[in-house]
């Protein structure tokens, strides 16, 4: 019975987060600006994710929208 109730109240909590992240590739990136972060701290997360992820032949953090995610 516990792995029943654990794995609906777990279902939901995924549906609920994968929800949550949708629509994000349909917004125009141009547009987005942050709620949180000032600018230099957003340059500094730019720097971070393209130190982590750099753009190599594939796009890096940055260009993939990191960032804004």
């Amino acid at each position: 019975m516990s792995v029943l109730v654990g794995g609906a109240l777990s279902s939901s909590t995924v549906a609920a987060l994968l929800g949550g992240c949708g629509g994000t590739r349909d917004r125009d990136p141009a547009a987005w600006a942050p709620r949180v972060l000032t600018a230099e701290q957003l340059d500094r997360l730019e720097v971070l994710v393209d130190t982590i992820l750099p753009p190599t032949d594939t796009p890096g953090a940055s260009e993939a929208g990191v960032p804004a995610f």
